[in-house]
């Protein structure tokens, strides 16, 4: 029987936050999706909720990510986006992948929760990675190169769609055999 994957399940999921504080909170969401061949992608900045504390806000943060408080401000509230994730999430498929889930999970659990909580499980690119490439050493190698190779902007929306491109470079090696 032919090992069957489904990449169209996935969607790859990254968060920008206002430190790397455990009192941490998002402020920005963004997916990356494979459809049909293409990456497809869709991001918010995210406007914190007022029991948010703005003290584990980092002066470093806007120079990482280049988004200030000011934006944060005008920006949808975290209810309105954390609606929106779930749509988004629950249309493409259930499965949400993070290249890094310890600290993307912390930040989706906090937005979800503006939306009156909504439990979710973010899997590990890497495992992701070895299944969509069907174990393929060399297109698993070809993955990760491709991702070392794309500069990590430091935005939700780009960083998700390098995960998204990576994967589908890999897929392409894998499928080539």
């Amino acid at each position: 029987m032919a090992f069957k994957f489904d990449i169209e399940t996935f969607v790859f999921v990254n968060f920008e936050a206002s430190s790397l504080d455990a009192e941490s909170w998002p402020i920005e969401v963004g997916l990356a999706w494979i459809a049909e061949g293409s990456v497809h992608r869709w991001s918010s900045l995210i406007r914190p909720q007022n029991d948010w504390k703005w003290s584990a806000w980092s002066e470093k943060s806007p120079k990482i990510h280049v988004i200030t408080r000011s934006e944060l401000d005008t920006a949808l509230p975290a209810g309105n986006i954390a609606r929106e994730y779930i749509q988004r999430v629950d249309h493409i498929g259930s499965k949400a992948v993070s290249d890094a889930p310890e600290w993307d999970q912390a930040w989706a659990q906090k937005l979800l929760e503006a939306a009156n909580g909504y439990g979710c499980q973010l899997l590990n690119f890497d495992h992701l990675v070895r299944s969509a490439c069907r174990g393929n050493v060399e297109a698993i190698n070809h993955t990760f190169a491709h991702l070392e190779a794309t500069p990590i902007p430091h935005r939700a929306e780009p960083d998700a769609e390098r995960m998204a491109t990576a994967v589908l470079q890999g897929m392409r090696v894998a499928n080539a055999d």
